[in-house]
C-alpha cells in the first residue's frame, strides 16, 4: 500500500480547520444559550476542554508521530547509523504526549509543582499560574540544545520542517497557555465562560485565544507528520517486521 504524505497532510489540515471552526461555533452557542438540554453535546467540540473529539484527534496524531519516529529509530539502529538514540528518545516523548493528552498528566502534576515551588519560597501566578509550564519550558530548552547537532545533520528541508513544527507547537502549548493562565489568575480558578461578572469581550478573547492555541498545536503536529513521512520515504531503507510465535 502506498501512502501519500501530501494527501495525508491535506486531510489532517482539513480536520484541524474543521475542529477549530466547530469549537468556535460551539463556544458561541454556549455563550448565547448555554450547554444544557438539546445543546448538551456542544462541549464535545470545545478545544479548550478535555475528553472530547479534539482531544481524541490530538492524542491520535501524536501517537502517529511516535509510531513514525519508532520506525525511523529501529531502522537507524539496524543500519548502525548515528543518532538512533535521538530518534528513539523523540519516539518516547511523543508517546508520553499522546498519553498525556487523554490522561492530562501535566494538569494533575500542577499541585505537585505548586508545593515544590512554595517549599523553596517561589510564589507563582499570572502567566505562571499553571506551574507545569515552568518545568516544561526548561525541558524544551534542554532538548532544543541537545538536538542542535541532530537537526544540523538532517537534510535541510527536514530540519527546517522540524523547527517550524516545533515552533508552532511550543508557541501554542506554552505561549498561549501562559496567556490563558494570566486571565484565569486574574478572574479566579473557578470562573466559567458563562459567568455574568466576566465582560463579553473577555469571553470572546478567551475563546479565540484557546482556539488559536490548540490550532497552532495541531498544525505543528501536522507539519511534523509530513516531515517524518517525507523523511521515511526518502532516507529510510525498507524495514521488514517479522512476527513469530515461539513454541
Amino acid at each position: 500500500m502506498v501512502v501519500s504524505a501530501r494527501r495525508v497532510t491535506l486531510i489532517l489540515i482539513v480536520a484541524v480547520l474543521f475542529l477549530s471552526a466547530a469549537s468556535l461555533a460551539a463556544r458561541f452557542l454556549m455563550y448565547m444559550w448555554g450547554s444544557e438540554g438539546l445543546l448538551a453535546f456542544l462541549p464535545v467540540f470545545n478545544v479548550g476542554e478535555d475528553a472530547n473529539i479534539p482531544t481524541w484527534y490530538s492524542s491520535f496524531t501524536l501517537l502517529v508521530c511516535s509510531v513514525l519516529l519508532g520506525v525511523i529509530a529501529v531502522a537507524k539502529r539496524a543500519q548502525g547509523e548515528r543518532y538512533a538514540l535521538h530518534w528513539g528518545f523523540l519516539c518516547a516523548v511523543f508517546l508520553f504526549m499522546s498519553i498525556d493528552e487523554v490522561a492530562t498528566i501535566h494538569e494533575h502534576m500542577g499541585p505537585v509543582f505548586n508545593s515544590v515551588f512554595e517549599s523553596v519560597g517561589i510564589r507563582t501566578g499570572g502567566v505562571f499560574y499553571f506551574t507545569w509550564v515552568i518545568p516544561a519550558a526548561v525541558f524544551v530548552v534542554i532538548v532544543g540544545l541537545g538536538y542542535v547537532r541532530f537537526l544540523a545533520a538532517l537534510p535541510r528541508s527536514t530540519g527546517v520542517l522540524f523547527v517550524v513544527a516545533g515552533a508552532l507547537f511550543v508557541v501554542g502549548a506554552l505561549g498561549f497557555e501562559m496567556l490563558s493562565a494570566r486571565l484565569i489568575s486574574f478572574y479566579g480558578e473557578n470562573w466559567s465562560y458563562g459567568a455574568d461578572y466576566i465582560p463579553n469581550t473577555t469571553k470572546i478573547a478567551v475563546a479565540l485565544q484557546s482556539s488559536v492555541e490548540e490550532t497552532l498545536e495541531m498544525l505543528g503536529v501536522v507539519v511534523f507528520i509530513y516531515a517524518l513521512m517525507s523523511y521515511v520515504s526518502s532516507y529510510v531503507r525498507d524495514v521488514t517486521v517479522v512476527v513469530r510465535t515461539e513454541k
